[in-house]
């Protein structure tokens, strides 16, 4: 769910909500900015996604209290591996720094949530790259042919957004250009949206 970005944005276009997260502090924060709403239902669950017991929990109250069986979108946005790290967590996937091990788990996330997404629908991935051992490890694509690979899905789209003007990029240009002109690497500009289409009959 991260800090609410979506729910908000499900809140103006009348469409009802269930998220996930593992942080107990942006969970309450998104809560206490929701005490107003009245035009859409939404359930926010602290649940680890990946577990499977745990998640499908979670979901099926959710699902059933919002009236439906399936959900019509899911979007995911999981930490860039360890870049940033969200909690203190051992199931944070913001505590990963190995590759490997960072895809396996979002493929099981992926294989826990999906079932739960209506048929011919669509799930979107916001992923960015990550920079490590003086190169760029490009973990969008790694997460996309993962997905590819596991699920019967269709790759209907890879949007590129660009983030310089993000928040938390905003009045920090110089100091990105000196880390990026000390360490050796390019600056980050963007991330991307891998948009599937679920194809399971």
């Amino acid at each position: 769910m991260g800090s609410g970005t979506t729910l908000f944005e499900c809140e103006k276009l009348n469409r009802n909500f269930i998220g996930f997260d593992i942080n107990t502090e942006i969970i309450d924060y998104v809560k206490s900015k929701m005490t107003e709403t009245q035009n859409i239902k939404f359930k926010i669950n602290e649940c680890d996604v990946a577990d499977e017991v745990l998640f499908k929990e979670n979901i099926e109250k959710s699902v059933s209290e919002l009236g439906t069986e399936k959900v019509k979108f899911i979007i995911a946005h999981p930490p860039y591996m360890d870049i940033v790290k969200f909690t203190n967590k051992a199931e944070d996937l913001s505590q990963i720094g190995d590759l490997t091990t960072f895809v396996k788990i979002f493929v099981k996330i992926i294989k826990n949530v999906l079932p739960y997404l209506e048929n011919k629908k669509y799930f979107g991935i916001v992923i960015g790259d990550v920079y490590k051992k003086s190169e760029v490890v490009p973990l969008a694509f790694y997460i996309l042919d993962a997905v590819k690979r596991n699920f019967d899905v269709k790759l209907k789209g890879i949007i590129i957004k660009n983030i310089e003007g993000n928040r938390g990029k905003l009045g920090q240009k110089n100091i990105w250009q000196y880390r990026a002109l000390k360490s050796d690497y390019f600056i980050f500009k963007h991330e991307y949206i891998l948009v599937f289409k679920k194809e399971e009959k």
